[in-house]
């Protein structure tokens, strides 16, 4: 579905009918002093700005101007090298001011994931001259599998009322993507790479603490998103919910290589449709999926841009609604056997006893869903999800 974008490299200008030269593109092969005299004037009269000193090319946005970034910057065998410093990362023009960059733009999914009560703010960028490959001909992406430009950076901020926790970034590099995270200071001076994991106070002093990631966990997530980048896709980005740089925005920037023909929303009275919704989100979009679980036995609650025209097409009924279950709970269920969902019954649908159930920590985390950086149970949308259950119709 979808109309294939037309030729023409978009950029953020929305001046009517200009089309801004993909300066982004033309850099590696342009270093002569004419030519980068030339091409910065170019880049000046069109909004832009080229890459600062050490900087590298798929970056294209300057740095916080009022830090030393070049003390931050380290050199691990990347061509690019990072920055230790989350002020010198490309998010922030001025750090002391935590003023957005130029090209920055925040977004909310219309289907969160779940982070023990944590509230989080979003953004993204993507450089200049650059789309989202989510198909046409010619292309390797599909609706439902975008495949971002390299250059693109996620920032994902957590904290809890004004107190700031952590902002981990994703950023896709030549040699692949990036992922690391950055824990604030307690007067939020400063935010410094952090990338061994930390238990910190959670949405209360007497509750579960929050869990910050080591670096060496976020693949056991991201990995089954097609290109890494969670919750930034088509389903999440049409509903209603959805805030900031949304499907329709994109489509209207001419930032996909295909334009949709429609919003794609999530089908259902408003129990089904948010329950479907945050089991995309929670389950299907990092794990229960086709790419991480191709079997076609198992359980596959990440939903697809072309089964949406009713609850019982989706893949979350057809593998999940009246099937029966690999995982059994350690508690018999006494009104049934244990289904995935089990229609009317939503004590024995084994989906509901692992949302609401969390494990021992440190420990093997074999029973809750999801299996790990998370240790509070998430009541509301395990209500949710138990008033669909108990909606739909035994057999």
């Amino acid at each position: 579905m979808g109309r294939e974008h037309p030729t023409a490299i978009a950029t953020d200008d929305k001046r009517a009918g200009r089309v801004l030269p993909n300066l982004a593109s033309a850099w590696p092969t342009m270093k002569s002093p004419l030519t980068l005299v030339t091409l910065a004037a170019m880049a000046a009269a069109c909004g832009g700005s080229l890459p600062g000193r050490n900087q590298p090319l798929s970056h294209f946005s300057r740095l916080a101007e009022d830090l030393p970034c070049d003390d931050y910057h380290v050199n691990e065998g990347s061509e690019e090298g990072h920055w230790t410093h989350l002020g010198c990362t490309g998010l922030y023009a001025n750090w002391s001011q935590r003023t957005l960059n130029e090209g920055v733009r925040a977004f909310t999914p219309g289907y969160e994931l779940w982070s023990d009560g944590a509230n989080k703010t979003r953004w993204i960028f993507l450089p200049p001259g650059s789309r989202i490959d989510n198909g046409g001909d010619g292309q390797m992406g599909t609706m439902d599998g975008w495949i971002f430009p390299v250059g693109t950076k996620a920032w994902k901020q957590f904290g809890f009322g004004d107190r700031l926790v952590e902002t981990r970034l994703l950023w896709k590099r030549k040699g692949g993507w990036f992922e690391t995270t950055y824990l604030w200071s307690p007067d939020y001076s400063s935010a410094i790479e952090h990338t061994s994991g930390l238990l910190v106070e959670g949405e209360d002093a007497e509750g579960p603490r929050f869990q910050i990631p080591s670096s060496a966990t976020c693949g056991r997530c991201h990995g089954g998103a097609p290109d890494t980048l969670l919750g930034f896709e088509a389903i999440n980005l049409s509903a209603p919910r959805a805030q900031g740089l949304t499907l329709d925005e994109l489509s209207q920037r001419e930032l996909l290589t295909r334009i949709p023909d429609q919003p794609y929303l999530v089908p259902g009275e408003p129990d089904a449709e948010a329950s479907l919704g945050w089991l995309h989100a929670n389950c299907g979009a990092a794990c229960h999926n086709q790419r991480i679980f191709p079997d076609s036995f198992r359980m596959r609650l990440r939903l697809q841009t072309d089964q949406l025209d009713s609850v019982e097409s989706t893949q979350t009924w057809q593998t999940a609604v009246n099937q029966a279950t690999e995982y059994w709970p350690l508690v018999p269920c006494t009104t049934g056997p244990w289904k995935r969902i089990s229609p009317s019954n939503p004590d024995c649908s084994t989906v509901v006893y692992r949302d609401s159930t969390r494990d021992p920590y440190p420990g093997s985390l074999l029973n809750q869903m999801p299996p790990l950086v998370s240790h509070r149970v998430p009541v509301e949308a395990v209500e949710t999800v138990r008033r669909w259950i108990a909606s739909i119709p035994a057999e």
